[in-house]
């Protein structure tokens, strides 16, 4: 193979080399390599580290983090990789969870249009099936500016594409025109941009996060995708990214390869370059002080044991107002004269006055008395003149009339900011500039202290993000510094869930409507009520759910009642808004023994003929000789209620009260004061209740609807649980457990405990001795002769369930969880 020939070639550097020229790329941040694995000298993908080859790509940086749980993500990702899936509008999905279809949309979670990388602040194009954006295309390169093609543009037109002309700038330009997610600055990547999107721990090409970058060629030799770079010693040549291996490659200008497009979203940077002395985040578990700034100043100590705690962004601390805080570095805080800023988030849990909680930041002198930097709430910042400065205060000094201004620390989360520059003290508020006051600081050259003043009044809610500057930033950098932070720690405005919960044996399935513009949950439980997550105290566990509507929380006691609040998130950020708390109480199984019913068959046959009304001398002992059914023919059988053969039926209202007339026939017109129409039906040998069809398609029960298989209980699911939306079906989610749960919440006949029957349970209303439907329609009308579903996953192949047609009443132990089937809901009853 020539050196410039135009077949492509690699250069098989060891990954570092790749990833060490990103330094000094425009992406700004690092992404890590997806590398979660250890090898030795004969084996990859080792689960655990290697004691005689240390110090391995696994061992450091966002993917160990991510493996051990301490990396905090916006969005989600593979390894160290944190992604937002966007919509053609450029916003992020309400569904963010759910995988690609070529047939889906937005709406569903099943199609998106870009991706953002939340580390790096990029945004890419993802490519489609078909279409302008097809994966199939191919370009070939060409950039007629001087200033940056190495030399030569390259070759128009060279590729294979519709929509476009097939080279790379036509194709951007294409891009460009149609707004592709509301933007019109896309460009081709450089080879670095491009690189950060490899990921090396896939097992096979191709090398990145196929849940978010769906139809990316990898498997072949044609996944080389351009890059905006050209080859500095070859002028006919570009740099690609060869997606099978995820290593860096070249290619002739003139050949037709891929390209995904890329925009600069832009991630933060220090305002005005300035870094900070320190910088407390709280986001590492191991090390909760740790300085996040890279300068080494971990916390020194603390008192009172402040809690790290979830936060809607991440982890902040929590103070627990009784003389906890938290202290930083043995570093000396500027004093005296010298330029400073203090920035912080901060999140009060409690109101108050004179008296209420402060966040204390450096101890001053006055004749002897330890004053502080303080933070309060529901009062105003003040000064008292060249010996002691307070963040924000309310005592009994004076409070300067130009600082008479102050905003209160409430239950939101707020950014406050001072900064000074030997002469002036400046005060913001979220980003703005809200008071001054010219003066001559003389404090103290104590270390970095928050939490409490000197002994009274300790602040007594959530504090992150705090930065300590050694200069003075202008208002211009710290409203940068507030616009960077606020959409990740200021809560989303969503719409309060409303949370549902069915009780279980040492557990509780827990769900609810999704809640539009939410890509995660929150849930608050304990076993005391007035859970408010506010307050880290009130509660006793808190879990991040993700982004489902349907949660089996296992490990409870049972016959201990426990108490449940929601709150939905956006892009990690946790909503103020919140559900209304529920309780329930989780119980140990028991096992109910309910008689048989028969199976209807009350006549006899031959070898040639079917229900023949008297016996068969040379066919003697046939199901119609024995049992309920031959009992109610010879009119030897007491019912409650009625029925064909020995089934014994009663007909209920919505209320779940028998209906006064029961002898009337089924109207859909009909009412339940005429007895011609009904909503359940009581089996009172069995006891079991049942739910009744009706022939409405915007009915939630009509009988022409059709659900998937879902159980999210892998208790109880057979090791699967099946598809969620897969049937066709109005008023409800388009599967059995949604069914469920929506016609326990409208509480039909009463009741809202409605559950799948077993197979078994099933089978007890089958009337075999009629067909098409197998079933008393006296009784149950509309019913089809079709499969109906039951909650019996199969044993034998846990993609499928157990289902019974009432065509002739035979079941089936091989349909497909992912198949359409209607449903009969039963209830427990007596």
């Amino acid at each position: 193979m020539q050196l410039f020939s135009q077949r492509k070639y690699l250069f098989l550097f060891f990954i570092l080399v790749f990833y060490s020229g990103l330094a000094s790329a425009g992406t700004g941040l690092l992404n890590d390599t997806g590398v979660l694995r250890w090898s030795d000298s004969s084996s990859m993908n080792l689960e655990s580290p290697v004691a005689d080859h240390p110090g391995q790509d696994a061992d450091f940086g966002r993917d160990a983090a991510a493996r051990a749980g301490r990396l905090s993500k916006k969005g989600s990702g593979a390894a160290g990789f944190d992604f937002t899936r966007l919509g053609q509008n450029g916003q992020p999905l309400a569904i963010q969870n759910r995988g690609w279809s070529d047939t889906g949309s937005e709406a569903e979670g099943t199609q998106w249009a870009c991706v953002q990388d939340n580390h790096t602040g990029l945004i890419w194009e993802v490519k489609a099936k078909e279409g302008l954006r097809s994966r199939e295309h191919t370009y070939s390169w060409y950039n007629p500016d001087n200033t940056s093609n190495g030399g030569e543009a390259g070759t128009q037109n060279g590729g294979a594409c519709t929509g476009s002309s097939c080279d790379t700038l036509s194709y951007v330009q294409t891009v460009n025109s149609q707004g592709l997610c509301g933007f019109t600055d896309w460009r081709m990547p450089t080879r670095n941009e491009l690189l950060s999107l490899v990921y090396f721990n896939s097992s096979s090409g191709p090398q990145i996060d196929v849940n978010h970058f769906p139809n990316t060629r990898g498997h072949s030799d044609e996944s080389d995708y351009w890059t905006a770079s050209p080859v500095a010693s070859s002028t006919p040549l570009a740099w690609t990214v060869f997606f099978n291996t995820g290593l860096l490659s070249n290619d002739a200008k003139s050949a037709a390869n891929p390209l995904r497009l890329v925009r600069s979203a832009g991630a933060f940077v220090q305002p005005e370059d300035i870094q900070p002395l320190a910088h407390y985040c709280f986001e590492d578990a191991l090390n909760p002080g740790r300085d996040c700034s890279g300068n080494g100043n971990d916390s020194s100590g603390s008192s009172g044991t402040p809690l790290r705690v979830a936060a809607g962004h991440g982890h902040a601390i929590y103070l627990d107002g009784n003389m906890s805080h938290f202290e930083g570095s043995a570093m000396n805080f500027p004093s005296g004269a010298e330029p400073r800023t203090l920035c912080l988030w901060a999140k009060s849990s409690v109101t108050g006055s004179h008296a209420a909680p402060r966040v204390a930041f450096s101890w001053g002198h006055e004749a002897g008395i330890p004053r502080a930097y303080g933070l309060m709430q529901n009062n105003v910042p003040w000064v008292e003149s060249e010996n002691w400065f307070t963040f924000l205060y309310a005592g009994s000094q004076d409070i300067p009339e130009e600082l008479d201004a102050g905003v209160a620390v409430s239950g939101d989360w707020q950014h406050i900011c001072t900064s000074y520059d030997g002469n002036t003290v400046r005060h913001h508020i979220n980003g703005e500039l809200t008071t001054t006051h010219d003066l001559v600081l003389n404090t103290g050259n104590e270390f970095f202290r928050i939490g409490n003043k000197d002994g009274d009044g300790p602040f007594h809610g959530y504090l992150d993000e705090i930065r300590i500057y050694g200069s003075a930033l202008s208002s211009t950098a710290i409203q940068t510094l507030y616009d960077s932070e606020a959409p990740e720690i200021r809560s989303p405005l969503l719409t309060a869930p409303v949370l549902r919960v069915q009780p279980g044996d040492g557990q509780v399935l827990l769900s609810w409507d999704a809640v539009p513009g939410a890509d995660g949950y929150v849930l608050y439980y304990g076993t005391n009520p007035g859970i408010d997550p506010d307050t880290f105290l009130s509660y006793g566990e808190r879990l991040e759910l993700g982004n489902v509507s349907i949660y089996a929380l296992t490990g409870l006691s049972n016959d201990t009642d426990y108490y449940f609040v929601l709150r939905p998130s956006a892009s990690g950020q946790e909503a103020d808004q919140k559900s209304e708390e529920i309780t329930s109480r989780p119980v140990a199984v028991t096992i109910t023994r309910r008689p048989l019913n028969d199976t209807g068959i009350d006549w006899w046959a031959d070898e040639d003929t079917n229900n023949l009304t008297d016996p068969v001398a040379t066919h003697p002992g046939q199901d119609a000789d024995f049992g309920r059914d031959a009992m109610a023919r010879d009119g030897a059988l007491a019912k409650i209620g009625s029925g064909a053969a020995g089934f014994d039926f009663t007909k209920l209202g919505a209320d779940g009260q028998p209906l006064a007339i029961q002898n009337g026939s089924w109207d859909e017109a009909g009412n339940e004061a005429s007895g011609t129409k009904w909503s359940c039906v009581k089996d009172n040998h069995t006891g079991l209740i049942w739910e009744v069809k009706v022939n409405d398609p915007d009915h939630l029960r009509h009988m022409g609807h059709t659900y998937s298989w879902y159980n999210p209980d892998s208790n109880t699911n057979g090791g699967y649980a099946g598809t969620q939306n897969g049937g066709t079906c109005t008023g409800s989610g388009c599967d059995t457990f949604a069914f469920v749960q929506d016609v326990n919440a409208v509480g039909l006949c009463g009741a809202s405990d409605w559950r799948m029957p077993t197979i078994s349970e099933l089978n007890s209303i089958v009337h075999r001795g009629r067909g098409n439907p197998s079933i008393d329609i006296d009784f149950f009308p509309n019913t089809g002769a079709s499969n109906f579903w039951s909650s019996s996953p199969s044993a034998s192949r846990n993609v499928d369930a157990w289902s019974l047609s009432f065509d002739d009443g035979i079941a089936n132990n091989f349909v497909s969880k992912l198949g359409k089937r209607p449903v009969r809901l039963v209830l427990s009853g007596q």
